[in-house]
């Protein structure tokens, strides 16, 4: 996962419009889309976004593979089975498929000192025209990254377990949880206390209030610490204490392996 997108997360809910900004203290996330084609949201993007990273870090190309089928793309990205009909998975999928790759991404960071903003289209070209079945195509389906985000995914991704992605999929907080502890724990040599309305404010609180969110995310790190169990954390009403701990994937010394000997995002 690009470490951009831990440090600010993708909605969790689907939100009406089609411009979306997260705030993480000094930093920025904005997300723009076409109107008609709406802003990637849940778990299904993150999902996309950890396949593509996977991917390009693999075969060292922009232009990524889905697949010959529907049902091919979704095996592999660990969306499940595809279903057809007004309520199967193929529209769905390819709604959110449709939603990420069109997006245009900014980041910006300030300080006393100075003030950045970068961005990216995350694709610049993409084929996801899957309406009628799960049958196998002769063109197998594509998406060319933008540059700025291949380089992201190649150079500055986040090393993570997909088997834990996979098992957390039904839900994006647990997911960003997931993600962030094992960017935080890369390398921290020191505990860090972090107020629970920093925490809101990176995850989003805006339909709780922050007891709930309290809760809320508390159940979520502590299902995401059965599966990440080298974490160690504390919880006092006021803060999250993070106590240095191992990350979830060692990062080798050839940082072009890890994500070659991490365990697959799907079933063999």
């Amino acid at each position: 996962m690009p470490r951009e997108l831990i440090m600010t997360t993708l909605p969790h809910r689907q939100i009406d419009g089609s411009e979306y900004k997260r705030i993480n203290g000094n930093h920025i996330l904005s997300i723009l889309t076409p109107s008609e084609i709406g802003l990637p949201w849940g778990s299904i993007p993150r999902l996309i976004i950890c396949w593509i990273t996977t991917e390009a870090k693999k075969t060292g190309s922009r232009e990524i593979q889905l697949g010959r089928s529907f049902n091919n793309f979704m095996q592999q990205a660990g969306l499940g089975k595809a279903t057809g009909g007004t309520n199967g998975s193929l529209p769905r999928i390819r709604k959110h498929a449709q939603q990420l790759f069109s997006s245009t991404v900014s980041f910006h960071s300030s300080s006393k000192e100075k003030s950045t903003e970068r961005g990216y289209r995350v694709a610049d070209e993409h084929s996801v025209w899957w309406e009628h079945s799960t049958e196998r195509s002769n063109t197998p389906l594509t998406v060319t990254l933008s540059a700025a985000f291949f380089h992201e995914a190649v150079k500055n991704a986040v090393p993570l377990d997909l088997t834990v992605i996979r098992t957390l999929k039904q839900s994006p907080l647990a997911l960003d949880i997931y993600c962030w502890l094992t960017h935080r724990y890369f390398k921290m040599k020191h505990s860090t206390r972090i107020s629970w309305s920093s925490i809101a404010e990176q995850f989003g609180t805006s339909h709780m209030e922050l007891r709930q969110f309290r809760r809320h995310f508390l159940r979520k790190i502590r299902e995401v610490a059965v599966l990440y169990p080298e974490a160690k954390f504390e919880v006092t009403g006021e803060h999250l204490i993070l106590n240095p701990s191992k990350t979830h994937v060692p990062v080798k010394r050839n940082p072009q392996k890890w994500l070659l000997d991490a365990k697959p995002l799907y079933d063999q």
